[in-house]
């Protein structure tokens, strides 16, 4: 089935109130944007930003969502906890914490008013996501991800064929976009976290999302140790 068709199906069981689309306006995000709007504008976009995404992610946001007539929730992460990792530079000495603070906990403050999750993963991007199916329950809530099974070739070749429009820096090198301090050129996700053994930011993790309490401790500790020295 394709992924269009797997989308008509799921809103004919599930209303777009009860359900939280996330989307990174990456460079094979407009795929699945184009095809909720052609099924259900009614589907709101819950958008993650970390406050250090590239000023060409927040453009291309705000085209795609004014061109395909789609309502964008932003949700940033906590002002205090988001000032001490720009301030530390959390994202040189411990990634995974700052990912933690700004893009699972600000999910976590979101993820229990929804019944079902829908995310545009797919299995080819990473070794952490390789075995995920179409449907997965994660942290006893239904998990949607319609184009599982999907390759990066395929999903570009139906943004080339259906024109949409891509992502600004797809055309500079950049296979893959996140944040600007862990993001380089790259072939697909080579870019992101280049040099080091990190390849997912927590979202999608079997443990990501509901770790806001670890992260906050982690946070403190961390804190507490650097004005310790």
């Amino acid at each position: 089935m394709l992924a269009e068709e797997r989308i008509r199906e799921f809103y004919r069981m599930f209303d777009a109130e009860k359900v939280l689309l996330t989307s990174s306006f990456g460079t094979n995000s407009v795929y699945l944007l184009h095809l909720i709007s052609k099924v259900n504008r009614r589907q709101k976009i819950h958008f993650i930003n970390t406050n250090y995404l590239f000023e060409e992610t927040i453009k291309y946001k705000n085209d795609i969502a004014r061109d395909f007539t789609l309502e964008v929730i932003e949700a940033r992460p906590d002002p205090t906890s988001h000032a001490i990792t720009r301030e530390e530079k959390t994202y040189k000495s411990n990634p995974d914490l700052c990912c933690g603070v700004n893009k699972v906990a600000t999910l976590d403050a979101v993820l229990d008013d929804y019944n079902v999750w829908m995310a545009g993963v797919m299995n080819t991007q990473t070794d952490v996501r390789k075995d995920f199916d179409i449907f997965q329950i994660v942290h006893n809530k239904l998990k949607f991800m319609p184009l599982a099974d999907y390759s990066e070739l395929e999903v570009q070749f139906y943004i080339k064929s259906l024109y949409l429009p891509p992502h600004p820096l797809k055309a500079q090198g950049y296979g893959s976009v996140g944040c600007t301090h862990c993001t380089s050129c790259g072939y697909d996700r080579e870019g992101r976290w280049a040099g080091q053994s990190k390849t997912e930011c927590g979202l999608h993790t079997v443990g990501g999302g509901k770790q806001t309490a670890k992260n906050e401790q982690q946070m403190k500790s961390e804190k507490v140790d650097l004005v310790a020295l």
